[in-house]
C-alpha cells in the first residue's frame, strides 16, 4: 500500500520542480494533495488524493500517522511540486498491529490477557527481556484507559487491580535480568496503591538484598512475614540466607583490606632497603676514601674502637625499644664483622618483637 511504499526514507530523493521559499514553524498545519505511483514505464497511479475531494492535512512536531510525512513535507516550501523516490517494503499484512492511541477502550482491554499470555509464553522460553516488553505494554494500556476513569469509581479501582499482576510479572523478568534498580523503582509505585501486596514487598526484599540495602530488605522480609504467616518459614531462610550473603562479603573486603596493606608494607619495606643500601654503598665509599687518606695503623685502631661503642648503642636503643634503628645499625657493622654474635643477637631481638606487635595489632583490629 501506499503506507509502505512511503514509510522507508533512507533512500528517498527529492527532485524539486518549482515552487516558493518559506521556513516552516513547528505545530504548523500543512495542507497537501499526494500521489504514489509505481515505478514503471506506465508510471501507474496506485493512490491519488484528489480522489477523496479534499486534501490531506497534518500539524508538524505531531508525527501524525505516518512519520514519513512530516519529514517529506518540511523539507518542501509553499506551492512546491516535488518527488520523493522510496523503496517498496513488503510486509505481511497481518502482521500490522495499531497503536494504543488509535484503539478504542474495548480494544485495548481485549488486547491486555493477549499480551499478557504472550508474556507468559516468553517467560517459559526465558527470553525474559521479550516478555518484559510484552507486560509494560500491558500496563500502559490499563493505565491509559484507568486515565479516563474517575479516581475511587468502581471502574478505576478494578483496573487498578488488574495492572498488579502484571507489573509483577514485569518486575519477576527484572529480577532475572539483574536490574535491580528497576524492581525496586517499579514496587515503589506499586506499594504507595497496594499496601498491602505481599508479593510486591518479597520482590522489592530481592532486589534490596542483591544491591545489599540489608535494612530494607530485613524491613520488607519482616513484612511479607507479617501480611502472610504462612511464608514464615520461606523468609526465614531467606534472611538466613542474606546473613550469610553478608558475612561473606563481610571476609572478602576484609581479606581484599588486608592483601591491600600488605602490599603497601612490602612497597615501603622495598623502599627502605633500596634507601638503606644507597646508605651503605655512600659509607663504603666514604670509608674507602678515608682508608686511603689515612695511615693503615689509625684506621684498625679507630675500628677497634667503634665496635664497642656501636654495641653499647644498640643496647641502649633495644632498652628504647627502638628497635628498628638497632636492625640498621647492626646491618652495617655485620657486614664487616660477620662473625659477631652480639650483632646477631640484637638484630634476632628485634624482629622477634617486631613481628609479637604485628601480631598485636592484628589482633586489635
Amino acid at each position: 500500500g501506499d503506507s509502505q511504499l512511503l514509510y522507508t526514507i533512507c533512500q528517498a530523493i527529492n527532485t524539486q520542480l518549482h515552487g516558493a521559499s518559506i521556513n516552516i514553524l513547528r505545530y504548523s498545519k500543512l495542507v497537501f494533495h499526494f500521489q504514489t505511483l509505481l515505478d514503471n514505464f506506465e508510471r501507474t497511479v496506485i493512490d491519488d488524493s484528489r480522489l477523496a475531494g479534499r486534501p490531506a492535512e497534518i500539524f508538524v512536531g505531531k508525527m501524525f500517522k505516518m512519520e514519513v510525512w512530516e519529514t517529506l513535507l518540511t523539507s518542501m516550501r509553499i506551492g512546491e511540486v516535488a518527488e520523493f523516490w522510496c523503496d517498496a517494503v513488503v510486509g505481511d499484512p497481518m502482521s500490522y498491529q495499531r497503536e494504543s492511541w488509535m484503539m478504542e477502550k474495548d480494544e485495548k482491554l481485549q488486547m491486555v490477557p493477549i499480551l499478557h499470555m504472550q508474556g507468559n509464553a516468553l517467560v517459559k522460553r526465558r527470553e525474559f527481556r521479550e516478555a518484559a516488553s510484552k507486560y509494560k505494554e500491558a500496563v500502559l494500556l490499563l493505565k491509559t484507559v484507568q486515565s479516563r476513569e474517575m479516581p475511587g469509581d468502581i471502574d478505576y479501582i478494578n483496573l487498578g487491580r488488574m495492572i498488579v499482576p502484571l507489573e509483577l510479572n514485569y518486575c519477576q523478568c527484572m529480577l532475572e535480568l539483574e536490574e535491580y534498580y528497576e524492581v525496586i523503582e517499579h514496587t515503589d509505585e506499586l506499594l504507595e496503591k497496594h499496601k498491602d501486596c505481599v508479593k510486591g514487598y518479597y520482590k522489592r526484599a530481592k532486589a534490596h538484598a542483591a544491591v545489599w540495602n540489608e535494612k530494607e530488605a530485613r524491613r520488607d522480609y519482616n513484612m511479607v512475614a507479617h501480611l502472610d504467616v504462612t511464608l514464615a518459614s520461606l523468609v526465614s531462610r531467606e534472611l538466613k540466607n542474606l546473613s550469610e550473603r553478608l558475612k561473606e562479603k563481610y571476609w572478602e573486603e576484609k581479606e581484599q583490606y588486608w592483601n591491600m596493606l600488605e602490599k603497601n608494607e612490602m612497597k615501603e619495606e622495598g623502599d627502605e632497603e633500596e634507601k638503606r643500601q644507597k646508605e651503605d654503598t655512600k659509607d663504603e665509599v666514604t670509608e674507602e676514601k678515608a682508608k686511603e687518606e689515612s695511615p693503615t695503623g689509625d684506621w684498625e685502631s679507630l675500628e677497634k674502637v667503634r665496635l664497642p661503642l656501636n654495641l653499647n648503642l644498640s643496647q641502649c636503643m633495644l632498652e628504647l625499644k627502638q628497635y628498628q634503628q638497632v636492625v640498621e645499625l647492626n646491618n652495617n657493622l655485620l657486614k664487616k664483622h660477620k662473625g659477631n654474635i652480639t650483632l646477631c643477637v640484637g638484630r634476632i631481638f628485634h624482629w622477634g618483637n617486631k613481628r609479637q606487635n604485628k601480631k598485636k595489632s592484628l589482633s586489635l583490629i
